[in-house]
C-alpha cells in the first residue's frame, strides 16, 4: 500500500544517488543504467513533476534491491513508499 505519491523528480534523484546515469534514447522513455552492476531501469517519459505509477515504483524498487544497490527500508524511507504487511 502506498502512503503517498512519488513524483518523477524524486525517483530520478534516488536513481542518481544509487549510481544510475540517464542514457539518451530515441523513444519516449527514460532509460537509466548503473555502470557497475549494469542494472537498467526503463520508464515512460514522465514529466518531472508527474506522479509515478505504483507499478513503476515497484519495478524500480525490485531492480535496486536485486542488484544490491539499496535495501527495501532505505527505498521506503526515501520515497515514503510503504507496503501493507
Amino acid at each position: 500500500m502506498m502512503t503517498r505519491e512519488v513524483n518523477f523528480a524524486t525517483l530520478e534523484e534516488l536513481l542518481t544517488k544509487a549510481g544510475f546515469k540517464s542514457l539518451p534514447t530515441a523513444g519516449n522513455h527514460w532509460v537509466f543504467k548503473e555502470p557497475v552492476s549494469e542494472a537498467m531501469v526503463i520508464l515512460p517519459a514522465y514529466p518531472k513533476q508527474a506522479q509515478v505509477r505504483p507499478i513503476h515504483l515497484v519495478a524500480v524498487r525490485r531492480t535496486l534491491m536485486e542488484n544490491g544497490l539499496i535495501d527495501e527500508d532505505a527505498f521506503d524511507r526515501l520515497t515514503n513508499y510503504r507496503f501493507a504487511s
